[in-house]
């Protein structure tokens, strides 16, 4: 892992030299958060928010909150599986330190989002209760997917825009 292989000491390094201001980490499984606390004094976290995957704020959101980090919440819209953004969006939108990390395709979709992102009406629970019964069904055959709406975010920080040498 990056925690054992020097990355995160280098990463350490250049923030003494000043070239490095704030670290942040992403991972998909909410019980190694803690580990990160003991490596480094990071700044951001991007983790999976949506409300098929609510271990994530479940387990971590309120010392996330206490200590100040940066929350990033990938895969809003549940990797593209999650057909009604409008309820994605209010679900994340109840969390007021997250901020959605979301995929698009198209300016439809930037748009569509754009006018989402702000929801301020509060989160109907019979409309959520409705949702999270369904969580199961996403993956599957289920109204909630859609195959075509979110993709990846990759090389979203060019590592030679850091000074640093890009591996693979």
């Amino acid at each position: 892992s990056f925690i054992n292989n020097g990355v995160v000491e280098a990463l350490l390094e250049e923030k003494k030299k000043g070239k490095v201001r704030f670290i942040g980490f992403s991972c998909h499984n909410p019980d190694i958060i803690d580990r990160f606390y003991e490596v480094a004094d990071f700044s951001t976290l991007m983790i999976p928010v949506n409300f098929v995957s609510t271990e994530f704020v479940d387990k971590n959101y309120k010392k996330l909150v206490k200590n100040d980090i940066g929350i990033m919440g990938m895969k809003p819209l549940g990797g593209g599986r999650i057909e009604d953004a409008r309820v994605s969006l209010k679900y994340i939108n109840q969390y007021e330190k997250v901020v959605p990390v979301i995929g698009m395709q198209s300016i439809e979709e930037l748009e569509e989002n754009l006018e989402l992102i702000n929801i301020k009406e509060p989160l109907d629970v019979v409309q959520l209760g409705e949702r999270l019964s369904g969580r199961q069904e996403v993956g599957g055959s289920s109204p909630l997917i859609s195959t075509n709406r979110s993709r990846p975010v990759r090389n979203m920080v060019d590592p030679c825009f850091l000074g640093l040498e890009k591996t693979d």
